[in-house]
């Protein structure tokens, strides 16, 4: 998680070398109350750390072209995050019962898709997204749509904002432990800086944000992460920038 809110050129790269099977292994039976996502969601956040080092750190003659030598792996990486089944392993993995324990899950999944979306090469995220917009038309042909001259990702990327901030505010005051969301608020707080020409709701989307963010950093048994995370949030927003690698210019733990 630490890797998600540090630059990627500086993250720590010593276990990028490890396979999914032996992801699986590290991760079996360790369940992480400041991260409790399905493990095949955990394991997408450390592939997609990966690709943004890859990105970072390319050698290709110009970022258009290491964007295109990613491509399959984004889109690849996306399609596996949609595919993730979040129920079966909380069937298994009901800590705060089953309802929370999915809800949770379902928070996360939309999390790690946007952050996904926020951090990986723009034009790799855009034809993935306009491919899941052409999907979702052709199995709603009586859906009028959005306006077909809208920026697919922009789009995509509103909608997952909307949907997770929608589910966490419903969750939040109901949980015994508020920090499960902690990394969530982060990602819905660097995606709400795009949504600045919304006016009074995005304005009420980063009160949230920066407010949950102060009632984790609370809890006795809480570090400084959250709000070191929210005081660079609150700079971020105020810069009027947008990219999530502009919000995180230093190692922050989250």
């Amino acid at each position: 998680m630490f890797s998600t809110t540090t630059p990627a050129k500086m993250q720590i790269t010593d276990y990028y070398h490890f396979t999914d099977q032996e992801m699986r292994i590290i991760l079996l039976g360790e369940y992480d109350c400041d991260m409790p996502a399905p493990m095949d969601l955990r394991i997408a956040i450390f592939k997609i750390n990966r690709l943004r080092f890859a990105a970072a750190t390319s050698t290709k003659p110009t970022p258009a072209a290491a964007a295109a030598a990613l491509a399959p792996l984004v889109h690849r990486l996306l399609d596996d995050i949609n595919a993730a089944d979040v129920d079966h392993w909380c069937m298994n993995n009901a800590v705060y019962g089953l309802e929370h324990s999915l809800s949770l899950a379902r928070i996360f999944r939309l999390a790690v898709r946007l952050f996904a979306l926020l951090t990986l090469p723009r034009s790799a995220t855009t034809r993935w997204a306009r491919a899941a917009a052409a999907a979702a038309a052709a199995a709603a042909p009586d859906d009028d749509g959005d306006d077909e001259n809208e920026d697919p990702y922009r789009s995509v990327c509103a909608a997952q904002r909307t949907e997770l901030l929608a589910r966490m505010r419903a969750l939040f005051p109901q949980l015994e432990y508020q920090p499960n969301l902690r990394w969530p608020m982060v990602v819905a707080g660097v995606a709400a800086a795009a949504a600045a020409d919304d006016g009074a709701a995005a304005a009420a989307d980063r009160a949230f944000v920066s407010e949950s963010l102060r009632i984790i950093w609370e809890q006795p048994v809480v570090a400084c992460g959250p709000m070191r995370c929210r005081e660079m949030l609150q700079r971020f927003w105020a810069s009027g920038k947008t990219e999530w690698e502009e919000c995180f210019v230093e190692p922050v733990p989250c």
